[in-house]
């Protein structure tokens, strides 16, 4: 029998986790669920509303990725965006998704990337 017990929301309030026990199986998983819409809201309100660069026009964010999207692309696909500035074939996949229409919601900014 599975049993599910909630740990809470982490410190930000957006990442709930839940422990599962299994006694068949005698086995525990961790889950942890997390709701990326309000910084998929945000994300679409500053796209409209801002292009990016900051206030010395030093430097420009592009997109503000949620970090269960992070990780899923880490399980999913093997790619690590914490790479992306040390290693160009991960530069090139991050910048190619965040130009594909289906992950425009985690574009914070217009423009080209």
């Amino acid at each position: 029998m599975t049993q599910r017990f909630s740990l809470g929301l982490d410190a930000w309030g957006s990442t709930e986790s839940f422990v599962h026990f299994d006694d068949s199986e005698d086995r525990i998983v961790i889950q942890n669920s997390t709701d990326v819409e309000p910084q998929i809201e945000a994300n679409k309100t500053a796209a409209t509303n801002w292009d990016g660069f900051s206030c010395t026009r030093e430097s420009r964010e592009i997109a503000d990725i949620p970090v269960a999207v992070i990780h899923q692309w880490l399980i999913e696909d093997g790619i690590d965006v914490f790479a992306f500035n040390r290693d160009p074939s991960v530069r090139r996949k991050v910048l190619r998704r965040l130009r594909d229409p289906d992950y425009r919601h985690l574009r914070s900014s217009s423009g080209q990337v």
